[in-house]
């Protein structure tokens, strides 16, 4: 592999990092979970993966972004040059090999400061789910939850292992 090569960067306090490069148990997550957050929201809603969000000056690359369509209000969410700029309803990290929970913690913590109402944490060689919100953050036991969405973890992780 060329070690000049750079995948997806973020912007946090004025500071390029680089996204972790994923593996197949983030990719076997984040597949599923576009896959059954896009069949389960209404339709005016969007579910994108690594978009970019600024927020409060950063550039936040979420695994996955929910936001509303144009559908869902007026105008849709505010987008500027590609990026969104409204903060999203909900965002997903999906940790990779290597990567810090405080690493994930911080990202979500600086999309919920900027109205992201929530965030989900999710760990998949430990099999953990976890939210974050303006209420703090909280393991989930057996499902994720949002507004009116309801992940079961254990149906993802069945999933995942059937993938795997």
């Amino acid at each position: 592999m060329n070690a000049a090569f750079q995948y997806h960067t973020e912007t946090m306090a004025g500071i390029e990092i680089q996204k972790p490069f994923p593996k197949k148990l983030h990719a076997l997550i984040q597949m599923y979970l576009l896959i059954l957050l896009k069949s389960t929201l209404p339709q005016e809603y969007r579910v994108l993966p690594e978009l970019n969000v600024i927020c409060s000056g950063d550039r936040i690359v979420p695994d996955l972004t929910v936001y509303a369509g144009a559908a869902a209000h007026a105008r849709g969410a505010k987008f500027e040059d590609g990026d969104l700029v409204d903060a999203p309803l909900l965002a997903v990290e999906i940790a990779s090999p290597g990567q810090a929970f405080s690493d994930l913690l911080s990202k979500c913590e600086r999309l919920v400061n900027a109205g992201t109402p929530m965030t989900w944490i999710i760990l998949p060689e430990k099999r953990q789910g976890w939210t974050f919100s303006a209420s703090g953050l909280a393991q989930a036991t057996d499902k994720l939850r949002a507004c009116s969405i309801e992940i079961s973890l254990a149906e993802m992780w069945d999933q995942m292992d059937k993938e795997n």
